[in-house]
């Protein structure tokens, strides 16, 4: 599978699952870049010449990609297509809209260092040897792809190059939410889609579905949002935003806690007081269980927090998402201009018809068995 196995909570569902296949994962291009210790079956695309002596190294019965925008990915899945190894796309987060991840690549790409001309050629050479003679109706899009990625952000690239053989068999979604980003992108119909529910969700949801008693000290949980810059925040402004939570919460007599996003892991400069605690790598089924109350802006934590009436959500400027979620009657409390005062989490209530068609929406079911349904779907073999 071509997966980020540096977050160890996407790696849950191959976890679960681990009794039912053996997995093989690969990201880095070189070993030397790989900083995961621990995990078994690493696989590094400079070992191989071609996709297809990786296929032949390790002879899947399928693969399954994280997302198929890198041109290692896309020559696998070439290959893939043309030894009838099945291959499957598996998000890994409720999609926003297509705009914000065109203005998400841009601000990471600002981040990156540039890649070695030597690493692109290579690259290059292993997309160009994925390709057969029984391709050659796609080999005008095979061969513009990768001058157009070299030109336009790799999303813009793929949604002016589609061609079949750069598409899974199918696309395992966790709801309708996430559809039209892949429509857009790729122009798959409803025929190349399996919703499924969000597997990274299932321990989660089942704790919150669940009556728990918590004894320790009371605190606020704010869920924090990775590459908040996007929606035109600065530094300073997302440190006022924490203060005014923070001043809410001493005035209930309650700690701030403040669950970082991955990207935002060890980020220097944010706004300190002896009542907020700043964690990484927590259990955040039990961390959300046992506040008080959680503020979120539109990760797809808070989704099911929206159907159990225990978010704040905020407003920033640019996010799509939240303007699907007010049809669904969700409010919000503006990002940069909010008073504590305005906080009432007894104001949050869904009727229960509109939290059936939500649910549809965004969770397809609100069960905690999505690993289960992931898991039935690889035994079908869905062609």
């Amino acid at each position: 599978m071509y997966w980020d196995y540096r977050r160890k909570d996407q790696l849950l569902p191959f976890e679960k699952l681990s009794d039912d296949y053996e997995w093989f994962f690969i990201f880095f291009r070189y070993q030397k870049d790989d900083p995961v210790a621990g995990l078994n079956n690493r696989l590094y695309w400079s070992d191989y010449k071609s996709p297809y002596n990786l296929l032949r190294a390790i002879k899947p019965d399928g693969i399954i990609f994280s997302d198929l925008s890198s041109i290692y990915a896309v020559s696998l899945n070439i290959a893939a297509k043309n030894t009838k190894v099945i291959s499957f796309l598996l998000e890994h987060g409720v999609k926003l809209d297509y705009d914000y991840y065109l203005r998400a690549e841009t601000y990471l790409r600002a981040a990156a260092t540039h890649t070695r001309q030597r690493e692109k050629i290579n690259s290059l050479l292993f997309y160009l040897r994925s390709f057969k003679f029984k391709n050659l109706s796609s080999l005008y899009k095979f061969i513009t792809l990768p001058y157009k990625l070299i030109l336009l952000k790799s999303d813009k690239a793929f949604a002016k190059s589609k061609f079949f053989l750069r598409c899974p068999d199918k696309y395992l979604l966790f709801s309708q939410q996430n559809f039209p980003y892949y429509q857009y992108r790729d122009g798959i119909s409803s025929d190349d889609v399996i919703y499924f529910g969000n597997p990274y969700l299932d321990d989660y949801i089942k704790v919150l579905n669940s009556k728990t008693e918590y004894g320790g000290e009371p605190y606020y949980l704010l869920i924090d949002e990775g590459l908040i810059e996007i929606f035109g925040i600065t530094g300073g402004q997302k440190n006022a935003f924490i203060q005014k939570l923070n001043e809410f919460a001493k005035r209930m007599g309650c700690r701030l806690r403040v669950k970082l996003h991955p990207l935002d892991y060890g980020k220097a400069n944010l706004y300190e007081d002896a009542n907020i605690s700043y964690l990484e790598s927590v259990d955040i089924a039990e961390l959300i269980v046992n506040s008080v109350g959680c503020f979120a802006i539109s990760t797809s934590l808070m989704i099911p927090l929206i159907v159990s009436n225990r978010v704040i959500a905020f407003r920033v400027k640019g996010s799509n998402i939240q303007e699907t979620l007010a049809q669904f009657g969700v409010k919000f409390l503006d990002y940069l201009s909010f008073c504590p005062d305005e906080i009432d989490f007894s104001s949050l209530r869904m009727k229960d018809q509109v939290k059936a068609a939500f649910i549809e929406q965004f969770l397809y079911k609100n069960d905690g068995n999505a690993v289960e349904r992931l898991k039935k779907i690889l035994e079908s073999r869905y062609q």
